[in-house]
């Protein structure tokens, strides 16, 4: 069977940002971060322009608990968040009216369902995914259609004009689901992956994810990866990543979950690497290891502080490609 994930991506054009290169002696600000330099060069590639632009940014959200969850955050926040984010108690919101971009919030399932929200899009699979130390974290068909989810959310940013698509998860245990995750695509341990920086519970979950990899040594290809370890948000999210450079539009992610899922994104189809960015360094456990693996450079070597969304770094992009 032919899954859309298997499409061809868009092609960049790397003649489009050598007429950049060339350009910046007269153009290129001195003060120019190098990792924002780079990405601007390659967003000429990908745009298939020598004048680059983040005009129209559409920002994506994808909510979804996770199985382990339930024990690793008895108390549930998601569905609290997920509400918070709609509502833009947190200024997340403001920040991003200001910038003038677009917002894409989609709810695939949490604990605490906060039910009809404005301005959030329903897809919901179930509550949560299962736990992982016991089960697949989903079933075939929720993982296909989770991936999809994202898909819709590229036709979406697509349609409405977006040059840039920053996706982010949402979701209580997302980050020891992520390092579980990296774990087996790796082919690591958890101490291997998280050295000796200390976790909030290194030992409970350290422990956790080597029982899960012991549980589901089958799961060798990303896709079966996702779906054993992964959850609805990290699937629709690496959906998104692959649609994106389907459609020709990039996309950005941010720390460690979002690293993990681009690794993921590149191993359902290799050739949407060029059009996927990671935003900053991260002081998260396993971080580098990721980094490294993906053979990426943040845009930024600030460390994430995850308190603007992004905004502050699109911003910054912005301006670079203004002067471009």
């Amino acid at each position: 069977m032919a899954y859309w994930w298997l499409d061809a991506c868009a092609e960049p054009d790397m003649a489009a940002a050598e007429a950049l290169r060339a350009s910046w002696p007269q153009h290129d600000p001195a003060d120019m971060p190098d990792g924002i330099r780079a990405a601007t060069l390659q967003l000429a590639a990908l745009q298939r322009s020598p004048h680059p632009r983040l005009d129209h940014v559409q920002f994506g959200w994808f909510a979804g608990d996770h199985g382990i969850g339930a024990e690793a955050a008895p108390e549930a926040h998601t569905g609290g968040r997920l509400a918070a984010l709609a509502r833009g108690d947190d200024g997340r919101r403001a920040r991003l009216q200001a910038l003038g971009a677009g917002i894409d919030i989609v709810d695939l399932g949490v604990r605490d369902d906060p039910g009809e929200l404005p301005g959030v899009r329903r897809a919901v699979i179930a509550p949560n995914t299962f736990d992982w130390r016991v089960h697949p974290a989903m079933g075939t068909e929720q993982a296909r259609h989770a991936v999809t989810i994202g898909a819709t959310s590229i036709e979406l940013a697509a349609g409405a004009g977006a040059q840039l698509f920053v996706g982010a998860t949402l979701g209580d245990a997302d980050a020891l689901s992520g390092r579980a995750l990296a774990c087996r695509l790796l082919g690591i341990t958890p101490h291997e992956l998280d050295g000796d920086v200390a976790n909030t519970n290194p030992q409970r979950d350290g422990a956790w994810i080597a029982e899960a990899l012991a549980r589901h040594t089958g799961a060798v290809d990303a896709l079966a990866c996702l779906r054993r370890l992964g959850s609805f948000g990290m699937a629709a999210l690496a959906g998104a990543c692959v649609a994106g450079a389907q459609r020709g539009l990039p996309v950005l992610v941010d720390g460690l979950v979002g690293a993990v899922v681009a690794m993921v994104a590149i191993g359902l189809n290799p050739d949407c690497r060029p059009w996927l960015f990671v935003a900053h360094n991260s002081d998260e456990p396993g971080f580098a290891r990721v980094l490294a693996a993906l053979h990426l450079q943040p845009v930024s070597a600030a460390v994430s502080t995850h308190d603007d969304a992004g905004v502050g770094l699109v911003e910054r992009w912005r301006a670079a490609c203004a002067a471009a």
